[in-house]
């Protein structure tokens, strides 16, 4: 939960200048991970380029992250 709260903070102080990217790496086994970009072609990895969340339990895959707006954006 705090990494959603960490995101959303984020992602509302720069929503009208950035663009954030939501991706994981080889199967999903290694979590989510977020980049930015101003224009949308150059991205910059955050985080050290390591995922911002980790699966929880062996095994567990985070696949197909999205983000999305909620109504009073």
């Amino acid at each position: 939960m705090r990494y959603l709260l960490a995101l959303a903070l984020a992602v509302s102080v720069h929503a009208a200048d950035w663009h954030l990217f939501t991706s994981f790496r080889r199967n999903g086994e290694t979590g989510v991970f977020l980049a930015l970009s101003q224009e949308g072609r150059k991205w910059e990895p955050l985080n050290g380029n390591q995922p911002w969340i980790k699966p929880e339990q062996p095994g567990m895959l985070m696949r197909d992250p999205f983000l999305t707006r909620d109504a009073a954006a």
